[in-house]
């Protein structure tokens, strides 16, 4: 069945056993990949209230290279998407609370990419205005 996707930019990860296995698998990586944009986008918010924003990037460059909370640019790849992966996040959410751990990551990523709704599509949003969307909803709160 892999060969299916020879010459194609997926890469299948066959799994052997009880139906229900590849969903698990697929919904457990897009928890830690997705949920980590969110994170990094208040990690951000928080350093930019406190006007640290640049040392945190210039900290996480060299800690964590290559994640969004180093690059913004990485970060701003996850607005024009954001509005794909709210629904996702909640089946996370319901995932988790099945398998007896709390939804609450999932939920707080839910409430974080419906703030980046304008951005649906949106491939010319900056990090920076990202983590400016996340700042003044967290005011009007």
């Amino acid at each position: 069945m892999s060969a299916l996707f020879d010459g194609t930019l997926l890469t299948p990860h066959p799994l052997t056993g009880p139906v229900g296995r590849a969903s698990a698998l697929k919904l457990s990586f897009a928890a830690y990949n997705k949920i980590s944009y969110a994170l990094a986008a208040h990690a951000s918010a928080l350093a930019d209230a406190h006007d640290v924003l640049d040392e945190l990037r210039d900290l996480a460059a060299q800690a964590l290279a290559g994640t969004p909370l180093a690059d913004p640019r990485r970060l701003a790849t996850a607005g024009p998407r954001a509005w794909r992966w709210e629904p996702e996040m909640r089946e996370i959410a319901q995932a988790c609370e099945e398998a007896g751990l709390p939804g609450d990551f999932a939920r707080a990523a839910v409430r974080t990419f419906g703030r980046w709704d304008e951005h649906k599509d949106d491939r010319t949003v900056t990090g920076d205005r990202l983590i400016a969307d996340l700042r003044e909803d967290l005011r009007d709160e």
